[in-house]
């Protein structure tokens, strides 16, 4: 379905946004066609990208590889928006689970043990880090990095990874895995696609905390 420039400007006004170009898409297209829409756009690291259409897909995620925020709304067949903001966060977000509160991070937040510290400290026992480590850097930090971000506060990691060759030439190393809060690999997949399950104890977190209390020293 098609919106009308109406409908259109009516979205722009309403999230503030100046198009400085407009792309149309109207079909499925592959990988390499994905890639040169995304060139030809010329879209700088700082643009502001916005997306309209029937689906959020391959071209969203070339569109993402090359901006610095991009908005992707996605209009069913009732006209009805579905606002999806891929931008980067202001505040640390975490979730309360039947089973405990889930702290939630990306890829590269893994880097800041800071931020790590401060979900602990507000009570999560669990962390997800969804990433996409080049192979290169995978091979030297990824297992490192996910063991020293469960041992420092004691909380499970749950590290679902992309892996494999991407439309850009990209390699993501892959390795999704769940680690155990004094840093042990409980359950690892390399580079194959699937599901990885494991049983956990939620008391441990909370157990390792009270026999080194150094969450409370800083």
């Amino acid at each position: 379905m098609t919106l009308t420039r109406t409908e259109v400007r009516d979205l722009l006004d309403r999230y503030q946004i100046t198009p400085k170009r407009s792309l149309g898409q109207n079909f499925v297209v592959e990988p390499n066609t994905v890639r040169r829409i995304a060139e030809l756009a010329e879209i700088k690291p700082r643009d502001q990208v916005l997306e309209i259409g029937p689906g959020i897909g391959s071209l969203t995620l070339a569109l993402l590889d090359q901006s610095a925020e991009l908005t992707a709304i996605e209009i069913d067949q009732k006209l009805v928006e579905v606002i999806r903001e891929v931008t980067a966060g202001k505040k640390i977000k975490s979730s309360n689970l039947p089973w405990g509160k889930l702290g939630l991070s990306i890829c590269y937040d893994l880097r800041f043990p800071n931020m790590f510290r401060k979900l602990s400290k507000v009570g999560c026992d669990y962390i997800s880090i969804p990433s996409a480590f080049t192979e290169t850097t995978g091979k030297r930090h990824w297992h490192s990095l996910l063991k020293a971000r469960a041992i420092e506060n004691f909380c499970y990691i749950f590290a679902p990874a992309q892996g494999g060759t991407h439309y850009n030439g990209k390699k993501t190393f892959g390795h999704s895995m769940v680690v155990s809060p004094d840093g042990k690999i409980l359950k690892e997949l390399k580079k194959s696609q699937g599901v990885i399950t494991v049983s956990i104890d939620p008391s441990l977190p909370k157990k390792l905390r009270s026999i080194i209390p150094s969450l409370k020293s800083d």
